[in-house]
């Protein structure tokens, strides 16, 4: 099994493109350390390195996930559905594109 799948730099979602940045770290306006973080209105996805708090390096695998936990919110709020609020669906929709993504066989 891989232990991480690529970030891309872009990627499209209902004909909408999403900058991706790589952040050192991110707070939340309360100060509580962010992993990801989108912007639908600026069109960028950006996703932290280290933990804000602890220092922390993410592994590769806690980077993707949270690349393709924001690009869940991406796709949901493409479609207008209510469940882009639900940060359990999303985290739990994520966790399982991640396994499909990195246990591909070619």
């Amino acid at each position: 099994m891989a232990d991480h799948i690529d970030i891309p730099l872009a990627f499209k979602v209902g004909g909408k493109r999403y900058k991706v940045i790589e952040a050192e770290s991110m707070r939340s306006p309360g100060g509580r350390s962010l992993m990801g973080q989108i912007n639908y209105d600026k069109g960028t996805v950006t996703v932290a390195l280290h933990n804000a708090a602890t220092k922390r390096t993410y592994a590769k695998g806690e980077v993707a996930n949270s690349f393709l936990h924001e690009m869940v919110h991406a796709i949901l709020h493409d479609m207008g559905h209510k469940l882009n609020a639900d940060e359990g669906f999303v985290t739990n929709f994520a966790d399982r594109l991640q396994e499909a993504l990195e246990t591909f066989k070619y």
